[in-house]
Order: structure tokens, then C-alpha cells, then sequence
């Protein structure tokens, strides 16, 4: 996996943008990756009783922050689909 793209400077310029998560289980601290660079982490993620799903905070790349690009949460070797919407969830 290619984590230069998200160390060095790069790191400081995110942007926070909304998950929803393919799934019922939350993925807080986790980093996020499209294809196989790394473009962010998210920081809180709960389960949405009224989305019935996964969704989570995330800092990411300006770059990878559009409103419904896909990309990855991988907990461990655990590797959930998620998709940047708008904040807030509701």
C-alpha cells in the first residue's frame, strides 16, 4: 500500500467531510484509501439508527473529498466500502 500520498506535508491539508459506511459496524481512527493510497482517516464513526448504517467523520484530501466518490475503510483486515456525503447526516 502507498501511504506517501497522506505523510509529510500533505497530512496537514484535509478537509472533513462525511462516510456512510457499507455496513452496521462503526470503524472510528481508521485510515481511508482509494484504490491503494491512502487519502485520509476518519475520526469518530457510529452506527445511524435512522440511516441504518455505519457512517463516520473523516479527514481527507481535498482531492478525494467530491460528494460521492467511493473509497475504502480498512480496519485491520477488516476492509469496508464507503461513500463521502454531505455534513451533516441528516
Amino acid at each position: 500500500m502507498n501511504t506517501e500520498a497522506a505523510t509529510g506535508s500533505d497530512a496537514r491539508l484535509r478537509v472533513l467531510a462525511g462516510l456512510e459506511l457499507e455496513g452496521d459496524e462503526p470503524h472510528p481512527f481508521a485510515p481511508v484509501y482509494r484504490e491503494t493510497i491512502e487519502v485520509g482517516r476518519t475520526l469518530r464513526s457510529v452506527y445511524s439508527l435512522t440511516l441504518r448504517r455505519a457512517i463516520a467523520l473523516a479527514q481527507l484530501m481535498p482531492a478525494h473529498a467530491a460528494l460521492g466518490t467511493r473509497l475504502s475503510v480498512r480496519n485491520g483486515a477488516q476492509e469496508t466500502i464507503a461513500r463521502v456525503v454531505a455534513l451533516p447526516f441528516l
